[in-house]
């Protein structure tokens, strides 16, 4: 007899297995996938060891291996162990994340006959019926079986395993996604379409005209998506009816945004670019146990993208794979289209956002070795890359690194250091804004650190692969204040109003930020000074022009009110400002330029991040409204102008990283500007020019932000100083989540005072900044010192209570 420790789809606490046996038939290796039971059900579980002696002596059994080749390397079971331990959860959830996706979903049963001869005269007529069709069959899906005979199968198929007349098996499905094309339209006698747009105006056709029309302007031909979001399916099928439109049907490979790659012309390096590059090989493949994690600080437009390439190629060519890390899924697919030039036909991408096929398809071919590269949001990190040398994460300091709504709520930054240091590859972190735990940990040595100190370019008017040092964008400050007291009430400063006119006036573009979605936050009863707010969260609900109002926590959706719910006054004001807002005074101040705009709400109705980015890189508007998406990694050298409509949203939140992140959000989105060979202009709306932060973010002063964030970190013992443990509760009743965060407290601070060793410090019980999200009442404590995680081990957490370890946010 065998014996294995499988870690189980269960809440059993960090670092914790259980020990099943098994037979020699199963052959049961480390990390394969198998169902055991547990209780009165199966569940899930990976394999962690294999034992010689039980701890038990009661010991159940192994049911069945759902997948005969191990899912997890030794690799990934040490890294779930140090997972487990660290942000306290159970060592299946942290291996969760490192199974195929949707692996709980896509789990296909087949039922195998086992004995020939055995009289079946005892089974009923449908259970005879199952049992032959499986013999004639030789193996059938369950789900077959069901759909076939329906509900009363489900009896049957039992009895057939319980006498041993079938066996029921599991595999993994690994899919291969079947081939995708793009549908385009274009007119079919395109040197006929002027008559052909009269004749359709003059049979009252209008529609059909102004489609035909916009097709012969236009510089690409137009997607069959993009004509019907637009003009309708009726339109179209008219203008196929009449003859005048054909067809075009394009294979659209997986791993990038086109199926025609063309090959990327590596730029001539500066000397402090060279400077990483030569370090950076210097660690790939190498035993060496100083640090094999680096952060590049270099500002926006300093060329980190072109070190990242070189990095890449150097991994490739010593026959190791790399990991390239994006903080957000709409930064795919520039960032494909970039790395997929320089290394064509090697590069997989994989996030939540595609469908589950070609998820499954890509994480298959990642597997088997076919990709020298993976591209990806957080989740990539744990692809099941062979031979993996190098991971990349850019932008390290975005906090959508960090899992915040479900175990495991880990960092990628964190897991990726982890990760270097169990084996031998390398870590290369960069952004212009570093996270200042970061950066204040490279400077202890922790992390190798350099420097790209100047912006670099090729200009467009040269044949030339040598860049030249180009000048950051000139920024101002409009203090709103002064507008108010000069009479202008616009949300638009008239420095801002101006910049905007010459802009678009010499054909550039320009890009708007605030950080805040719909076109008014606030509903307001003008008589009685009722806010609206939603049902179920301690938040006010939000306007949007095309959804009405809505609750950004919840997502949960009103209709628009004409009359006050308390008073029944009609005297209802729409209050703030959003991106839908931005976008509406954009088109009164300007209304012949054209606007897009890129917030998660648009996101759903132009058809995607890709959609809304490469539109704007085309030049078809002139003018991109959006939220902290339009701040992370674009390069569009024809934007000239970005205007910050509001730098305060979030500078005063009860939250010690709020200076930090608004210096964050102002550096990244002006650089957004003067990237080509145009001068860019940046104007910060705000009405606190004084600010240390907007100050810091309108100078580009990283030295200046960091030297101040850390003084206030010393003083008050937050991070890098201590570690952070964010402990919330939640429940449907108001008094019983008060009394139990209460008497959670008196426990910790209890076993906090047994240990006088310990210098850990409990900040609460408080109502959580949102006090309610989802009918849910919230409280909260943090605890800040040294090794919280070895006092938490000690300690049995309260059912309802959610640990996150090292949080971004303490709200």
């Amino acid at each position: 007899m065998n014996y294995v420790e499988v870690a189980v789809d269960a809440p059993i606490g960090p670092n914790k297995t259980l020990t099943y046996s098994t037979s020699e038939k199963l052959r049961v290796v480390t990390g394969q996938m198998v169902w055991v039971p547990l209780g009165q059900r199966l569940v899930q579980g990976i394999v962690f060891s294999l034992v010689d002696e039980p701890k038990l002596r009661s010991i159940r059994s192994v049911v069945s291996v759902i997948d005969p080749a191990p899912l997890i390397s030794m690799r990934g079971l040490c890294l779930a162990r140090w997972m487990s331990r660290h942000y306290q959860c159970s060592l299946f959830e942290s291996i969760s994340v490192m199974l195929p996706p949707g692996f709980r979903s896509n789990i296909d049963a087949y039922l195998e006959p086992l004995v020939e001869n055995t009289p079946t005269s005892s089974l009923t007529k449908t259970a005879q019926a199952i049992l032959q069709y499986i013999r004639v069959q030789g193996s059938v899906k369950e789900k077959t079986i069901k759909k076939t005979w329906g509900y009363v199968a489900d009896n049957s198929v039992s009895r057939l395993i319980s006498e041993g007349f079938v066996r029921r098996n599991w595999t993994i499905p690994h899919t291969r996604s079947s081939p995708s094309y793009r549908v385009s339209i274009i007119p079919k006698f395109p040197d006929k379409g002027v008559k052909a747009v009269a004749y359709l105006s003059s049979i009252g056709a209008f529609k059909q005209a102004a489609l035909l029309k916009d097709l012969l302007l236009r510089p690409r031909d137009a997607t069959l998506e993009e004509a019907r979001r637009k003009y309708s399916t009726s339109v179209i099928d008219g203008l196929l009816g009449k003859d005048l439109l054909i067809q075009k049907w394009e294979r659209v490979v997986s791993t990038s945004k086109s199926a025609v790659i063309l090959p990327d012309q590596p730029l001539e390096l500066t000397s402090e670019q060279q400077s990483v590059v030569d370090h950076i090989r210097t660690k790939l493949g190498s035993y060496d146990k100083r640090p094999r994690t680096i952060l590049i600080h270099g500002i926006t437009g300093s060329g980190k993208t072109e070190v990242y390439l070189r990095a890449l190629d150097d991994c490739i060519r010593l026959g190791l794979r790399a990991i390239f890390l994006v903080p957000e899924i709409a930064l795919t697919p520039q960032t494909m289209e970039r790395i997929n030039m320089r290394f064509p036909n090697q590069v997989a991408l994989i996030h939540s956002g595609m469908s589950m096929k070609n998820q499954l398809d890509q994480w298959w071919g990642i597997r088997r070795g076919e990709f020298n590269v993976v591209v990806g949001p957080r989740s990539a990190l744990f692809s099941p890359m062979p031979k993996l040398g190098l991971v990349i994460i850019d932008e390290e300091h975005e906090w959508t690194y960090k899992e915040q709504e479900r175990q495991p709520r880990y960092h990628v930054r964190e897991v990726a250091v982890e990760l270097a240091r169990m084996v031998n590859i390398c870590v290369v972190m960069g952004s212009a804004t570093p996270d200042i735990v970061t950066y204040f940990e490279a400077l202890k040595g922790k992390h190798k650190l350099f420097n790209l100190p100047y912006r670099v370019g090729v200009r467009s008017n040269t044949n030339s692969t040598v860049p030249g040092i180009l000048s950051l964008p000139k920024v101002d400050i409009a203090d709103m204040r002064q507008e108010l007291m000069a009479g202008n009430r616009s949300i638009f400063s008239r420095a801002l109003s101006t910049g905007l006119k010459k802009c678009i006036s010499k054909g550039e573009q320009a890009i708007l930020f605030l950080n805040r979605r719909g076109s008014a936050s606030v509903v307001q009863c003008r008589d009685c000074g009722m806010v609206l707010r939603c049902k179920r969260c301690a938040v006010t609900l939000t306007y949007h022009k095309l959804r009405g109002l809505l609750c950004h926590q919840c997502n949960l959706g009103y209709k628009s009110v004409t009359v006050c719910p308390e008073c029944e006054s009609p005297r209802i004001k729409y209050l703030g400002q959003g991106t839908q807002k931005v976008e509406e005074e954009i088109k009164s101040l300007l209304p012949w330029v054209s606007v897009s705009r890129w917030d998660s709400d648009s996101v759903v109705e132009s058809g995607g991040h890709a959609a809304i980015m490469e539109s704007f890189a085309r030049g078809e508007s002139q003018i991109l409204v959006g939220t902290q998406v339009v701040s992370k990694g674009l390069h569009l050298p024809n934007v000239s102008l970005v205007g910050v409509i509001l730098a305060d949203i979030g500078l005063h939140l009860p939250d010690f990283r709020a200076g930090e992140r608004t210096f964050q959000l102002l550096c990244q989105v002006s650089g957004r500007a003067g990237r080509g060979d145009i001068p860019g202009n940046v104007i910060i709306q705000t009405y606190n020019p004084k600010n240390y932060a907007v100050l810091a973010g309108a100078n580009q002063d990283y030295r200046a932000i960091f030297e101040t964030e850390i003084e206030y970190r010393r003083q008050q013992g937050n991070p890098p100083f201590s570690g952070l443990v964010h402990l919330t509760y939640s429940h449907f009743n108001e008094d019983v989540c008060k009394e139990e965060a209460q008497n959670f407290n008196k426990e910790l601070r209890k076993l906090i005072e047994g240990d006088a060793n310990r210098r850990i410090s409990v900040i609460g019980p408080a109502p959580a900044h949102v006090y309610r999200i989802r009918g849910k009442y919230r409280w909260h404590i943090i605890l800040r010192g040294d090794d919280i995680v070895n006092l938490i081990e000690r300690m049995k957490i309260p059912r309802g209570w959610s640990i996150d370890v090292d949080p971004v946010s303490v709200l």
